[in-house]
C-alpha cells in the first residue's frame, strides 16, 4: 500500500543521504581518491557490523543507520569554519542522536573531543553545549524511565568458544568479577571491527584450531581481508603521526574515539550489530588510508615495489568487492528468512488470538509477507554457502 511505499522511499532516501555523506568525506577528485573512495565504499557496504544498518527488518537498523548519517554529518560540519549556527547545530545533532537510541552518544563525543581540542569548527563553547545536551538527557532518563536498570547479567551471549552462554552460567563464572566479562564483551566489539573475529563475541579461529571446526573460504577470507584493511590503517596513522598531518591525526584521533566508545557501549553482551557506527567510521579511515597508499606507490624507485604495492591494494579492493558482494546474499537470506517466518513457521510461532481484530491483522500482514514471490536460498549450489556467509 501506500504506507509501504513511503516507507521504503524513506529506506532509500536515508541509505543515498549516507553514501552522499561518505562522498562529501571522500571526494573522489583525482585517481588516487576515487580508489581509495571505492574501496571504502565497498566496506562500509561489506564489513559485517553494517548489515543490520542496511536490512530494514530490523527495527534496530533504522536507529543505527540514523546515528551514521549524523555521524558523518558531524564530521562534515567539522569541516566549515566557526560560528554559532555550527555550535546549535551540533547541540541539536546530539539531541536527536542521544534521544533516538542511547548509541547517539557516539555523535556527542565527536563533539566534546573536537570542542575540547578546538578542530575545526567546533570550540570550547561547542562542546559545552552538547555536554548540557547529554545532561538533559540523563535528567530526563532518570526522572521518567519507569524500568528497572539491567542486573549484572542482562542476555544470552558468545563467549571464547561458545555461542550461547546463558545468565546461569554468566553468574556462575563471572559473579564477583563482572569487570572480566564486561572487558571481554567491550574487547570483543573492538576486535570484530578491526578483524571480523570474535564474531558475535566467539573466537571461530581459536575453535577450528581447539576443535577441529570446518573453517569455510568465506571466513579465511574476511580474516585475511580485515587483517590487512587494519594493519593499511595503522601504518597510515604512524606516517600521519611522524609527518604532522594534523588533519589526518584529528580524523584517526575521531575515528579511534568513536571505534573504543562503542566497544564500551557493549559491555553487556556482543552482537555483530552493536558496532555498526564504529564500523561505518572504520570504512572512512580505510578510504582515506587506501588512497594515501594509491599516492605512495609513485615514490617508490624500483618497480618491482611499486608492483607489489599495485597488486595488495588491488587485491584488498577486490576483497572488500567480494565482501559487498556478500552483503547482498545475505540480505537476499533475511529476506526469505522473514518469508518464512509467515509461512512454514508462523502456525507453530503464533498461536491464534481471542480477539478476532488481531488474527485479521496477522493474516493481513502475513498475506503482504508472502506475497512477493522470492529465490529459496535452499536451492542454491553447495558452493555459495562456501564462499559466501549465509544467514540460513
Amino acid at each position: 500500500g501506500p504506507s509501504q511505499v513511503a516507507f521504503r522511499s524513506l529506506e532509500l532516501l536515508l541509505l543515498g543521504t549516507l553514501v552522499a555523506l561518505f562522498f562529501r568525506l571522500l571526494p573522489p577528485r583525482s585517481e588516487a581518491a576515487w580508489f581509495g573512495f571505492t574501496v571504502g565504499l565497498c566496506c562500509l557496504f561489506g564489513l559485517h557490523t553494517s548489515r543490520a544498518i542496511f536490512v530494514a527488518t530490523i527495527p534496530l537498523g533504522h536507529a543505527l543507520l540514523l546515528i551514521c548519517i549524523l555521524l558523518f554529518g558531524s564530521l562534515v560540519l567539522l569541516r566549515q569554519r566557526p560560528a554559532l549556527v555550527v555550535d546549535v547545530s551540533a547541540a541539536f545533532i546530539s539531541l536527536v542522536a542521544i534521544f533516538h537510541i542511547e548509541g547517539g552518544i557516539l555523535v556527542a563525543g565527536v563533539w566534546v573531543l573536537a570542542g575540547a581540542c578546538r578542530w575545526g569548527a567546533a570550540r570550547w563553547r561547542t562542546a559545552g553545549g552538547v555536554l548540557v545536551v547529554v545532561a538533559l538527557y540523563g535528567a530526563i532518563r532518570v526522572l521518567t524511565n519507569t524500568d528497572p536498570l539491567p542486573g549484572p547479567f542482562y542476555t544470552e551471549t558468545g563467549f571464547l568458544l561458545q555461542e550461547n552462554l546463558s545468565l546461569e552460567e554468566q553468574a556462575a563464572l563471572f559473579t564477583g568479577r563482572e569487570w572480566i566479562f564486561y572487558g571481554y564483551n567491550a574487547l570483543s566489539t573492538l576486535f570484530t571491527v578491526l578483524f571480523s573475529e570474535p564474531r558475535a563475541g566467539v573466537f571461530l579461529v581459536a575453535d577450528a584450531f581447539v576443535n577441529g571446526t570446518p573453517v569455510r573460504a568465506w571466513q579465511l577470507a574476511n580474516w585475511v581481508i580485515s587483517l590487512g584493511s587494519t594493519v593499511l590503517i595503522i601504518g597510515f596513522a604512524f606516517d600521519r603521526w611522524r609527518s604532522r598531518d594534523r588533519d589526518a591525526l584529528r580524523l584517526l584521533l575521531i575515528g579511534g574515539m568513536v571505534l573504543l566508545l562503542n566497544a564500551v557501549l557493549g559491555y553487556l553482551y556482543t552482537r555483530d550489530r552493536i558496532p555498526g557506527p564504529a564500523g561505518a567510521c572504520y570504512a572512512l579511515l580505510l578510504g582515506v588510508a587506501v588512497e594515501e597508499a594509491w599516492k605512495r606507490r609513485a615514490e617508490f624507485r624500483r618497480g618491482a615495489r611499486r608492483t607489489v604495492v599495485t597488486v595488495c591494494l588491488g587485491l584488498l579492493a577486490i576483497g572488500w568487492a567480494y565482501r559487498a558482494a556478500g552483503t547482498i546474499v545475505w540480505t537476499r537470506d533475511t529476506a526469505w528468512a522473514v518469508r518464512d517466518e509467515w509461512t512454514d513457521r508462523y502456525e507453530r510461532l503464533v498461536p491464534p488470538s481471542e480477539d478476532s481484530r488481531t488474527n485479521a491483522l496477522r493474516q493481513l500482514l502475513r498475506e503482504r509477507a508472502v506475497r512477493r514471490a522470492l529465490p529459496n536460498p535452499n536451492n542454491d549450489p553447495a558452493w555459495m554457502s562456501e564462499f559466501f556467509e549465509r544467514k540460513h
